[in-house]
């Protein structure tokens, strides 16, 4: 005896279409649920007299597509019956966007769908009135956008010191299936006023290559150099592992007199000398520093306050090199993905992208900021 699933209603359970899994549903009998806590596949495919060898045809050929046996509760499901043959298609939501067919007709068969996802640019804005995060939820916007900001400006600003009254405004993108935002947005433009001045930073390329330059093209998150010497003139040491890369840093076997350089712009925040040779520290933006140590000499203009660029030349190396690296004033392992050191873009590059970054900064200057500690956000 068939049993009927509890019908649920939702905005990822509308009725399907033929467009929606190109399925012809004339003359079909539809119904639409979601899977339940402790529910599994075979006992709803048995309730609809799906037989077992049937089921376990199912199960092999449903590999690399969907797991069987691994159906989330509250992912929607869609069976569709013919009412002298009983059901002959199951449809099982992966993702808002991915969907995949069980076809029971004369041979079973599984493939894979994907739903349109129509991209649609945001906006939003407001004024700081405790903390930039809470400003953010209390218009109910996701808290990736924060973080994406604050990577984003981290070698320009730092987060815990903007003030009440500060100024922010952000376009960013997201992916709609039917009509409802689904995955991560992603920042695309943005600017921030602090201090009286303005920061702006406008995303260039996509994906993993995508970096964000200011209103003059240059780019604003800067990156680390692949290493704090010239390539071939040192030697990494065995450094154990992870937690005592952690605690000690990582050491580098060098010449006598390599010249050592500054893996990323940044401010000289503390330099001092013991009895191993000079210890220099600098401040990377809001979120990283690093430490060089062993270093038998420095070279002029090599004083705490001072301001260098990655590359830069800080002093030679004894027979060693000591590094040791903080991340929001935590240390971290050295040897882990850090943001690797982004060149300039070549002007034939840039003077593409400067038409874009005139229309992203005319959206962000048309943006109404209110006069009190009121936030909005809306569609652009």
């Amino acid at each position: 005896m068939e049993v009927a699933p509890t019908l649920m209603s939702g905005p990822s359970l509308k009725r399907m279409s033929a467009e929606q899994y190109g399925i012809d549903v004339s003359n079909l009998r539809v119904v639409q649920s979601q899977f339940k806590k402790d529910q599994f596949l075979t006992d709803l495919l048995s309730s609809f007299g799906v037989p077992p060898h049937r089921i376990e045809s199912i199960e092999r050929k449903a590999e690399g597509i969907f797991d069987v046996r691994d159906m989330r509760p509250g992912n929607p499901y869609t069976l569709i019956l013919d009412k002298e043959s009983g059901l002959k298609f199951f449809v099982y939501e992966v993702t808002p966007a991915e969907y995949a067919v069980v076809s029971l007709m004369d041979t079973v068969s599984v493939y894979a769908g994907r739903k349109e996802v129509k991209v649609q640019v945001l906006e939003a804005g407001g004024v700081i009135d405790n903390s930039l995060n809470e400003s953010l939820a209390a218009q109910e916007l996701s808290p990736f956008l924060g973080y994406q900001l604050e990577e984003v400006f981290s070698w320009t600003l730092d987060f815990r010191k903007l003030d009440v009254g500060d100024t922010y405004k952000f376009l960013y993108e997201m992916d709609l299936v039917e009509g409802f935002p689904m995955g991560i947005p992603r920042l695309l433009a943005a600017e921030i006023q602090h201090g009286g001045q303005l920061h702006h930073a406008f995303r260039y390329g996509q994906g993993d290559s995508a970096m964000f330059v200011n209103e003059l093209c240059q780019p604003i998150s800067e990156g680390f150099l692949f290493e704090p010497f010239e390539e071939g003139t040192a030697k990494l040491q065995e450094s154990g592992g992870a937690k005592d890369r952690v605690r000690k840093g990582v050491v580098y076997e060098t010449e006598l007199g390599t010249p050592i350089v500054a893996r990323a712009q940044g401010q000289l925040v503390s330099i001092k000398r013991g009895s191993t040779g000079y210890y220099v520290r600098i401040k990377h933006g809001s979120a990283y520093a690093t430490q060089y140590m062993h270093l038998t000499q420095l070279n002029m203009g090599i004083e705490e306050g001072n301001w260098i660029q990655a590359g830069d030349t800080l002093g030679q190396s004894d027979k060693w090199l000591r590094m040791k690296y903080w991340r929001k004033g935590r240390p971290v392992d050295p040897l882990r993905k850090h943001p690797t050191y982004v060149a300039v873009p070549n002007d034939l590059d840039m003077a593409d992208f400067k038409p874009q970054i005139t229309v992203l900064q005319s959206k962000l200057e048309n943006l109404r900021i209110p006069d009190v500690s009121v936030t909005f956000a809306s569609k652009n």
